[in-house]
């Protein structure tokens, strides 16, 4: 465990450092990427809801046979 801080502790090269925050912005753009395509979804879905609702909204109501308006 020790050589393991030891290891973390050794200032790191700029190939190094750039090769995590390549890392970092391609996990990031993919983060954006599925949230957008998640909100997209989600507005079609809030859609379908929307015009179901209303559609069932003005069906008729049956109750025992009978029709209620």
């Amino acid at each position: 465990m020790e050589e393991y801080r030891q290891f973390l502790a050794q200032p790191r090269s700029v190939k190094q450092l750039n090769a995590e925050l390549e890392a970092k912005v391609q996990l990031l753009t993919d983060f954006k990427t599925n949230l957008s395509e998640t909100q997209v979804e989600l507005e079609g879905m809030v859609g379908v809801f929307t015009a179901f609702f209303l559609e069932a909204w003005k069906a008729p109501v049956y109750r025992k046979g009978e029709i209620v308006e």
